[in-house]
């Protein structure tokens, strides 16, 4: 199980706010495949997609909607 994964369970059991990022197509050269995860809290992050710009994106994005 990943750590994306593994995290959102936990954060489940304990009622936190939380979203599951995941990479859902690649066109063209990335760091990370289709089906990579990472989850965003709050506070934290488990996983990640590649970082750089599209992870910092998707992270702030992710906390404006939670």
């Amino acid at each position: 199980m990943t750590d994306a994964l593994t995290a959102a369970i936990v954060a489940i059991d304990h009622g936190e706010p939380a979203i599951l990022v995941e990479i859902v197509e690649v066109l063209g050269s990335a760091p990370r495949e289709a089906g990579t995860a990472m989850l965003v809290t709050d506070t934290a992050t488990f996983g990640t997609i590649g970082g750089g710009e599209l992870e910092w994106r998707a992270m702030q994005r992710a906390r404006e909607a939670l």
